[in-house]
């Protein structure tokens, strides 16, 4: 039996009186509504697609925030570290903060880039590849050339060698 199964209660007897009848007939619409709004859950593509996008949404909220909090801790190590090789002294988590801002910032801003550069570059071989014509184009062309030969040499009577 499935999680969304409602039992099924025995029918009435031959000898049953109105008030089993009827209390059977409520039972059974009880258990068709149930059934129905199962389906019809089970239907609603939308309604799926947004409980799959909300999930992965906080899926991608909870993964974004434990990498925060990882790369703030190594951060506070890197700074503690850094003071440690220095000799600067006490911990300053504000600076180790600006610190590592600035190296995030940094890394961010290098990604970016990246990205950038790749889309600029695929954009460029897509219109490159566009603008040269395929082999397939090329054999339709001299097709249609062959074509076009044939009815122009029928027209004037030249024959093809």
């Amino acid at each position: 039996m499935s999680k969304h199964a409602t039992p099924h209660t025995p029918e009435p007897g031959k000898d049953a009186g109105t008030s089993e009848i009827q209390a059977d007939i409520e039972t059974t619409r009880a258990e068709l509504g149930q059934t129905v709004e199962q389906l019809s859950e089970r239907l609603d593509v939308k309604a799926q697609a947004k409980r799959k996008a909300d999930a992965y949404k906080a899926h991608a909220v909870e993964a974004v925030d434990s990498t925060k909090r990882q790369v703030l801790g190594v951060v506070a190590a890197t700074g503690a570290k850094t003071r440690e090789l220095t000799g600067s002294g006490e911990a300053d988590p504000a600076a180790d903060r600006r610190r590592g801002g600035i190296t995030l910032g940094s890394a961010a801003l290098f990604v970016c880039a990246l990205i950038a550069g790749v889309l600029i570059w695929r954009r460029r071989a897509t219109a490159h590849k566009t603008s040269l014509p395929t082999r397939a184009d090329i054999v339709k062309q001299m097709r249609s050339a062959r074509k076009n030969t044939l009815e122009l040499s029928r027209k004037t009577g030249i024959q093809r060698r």
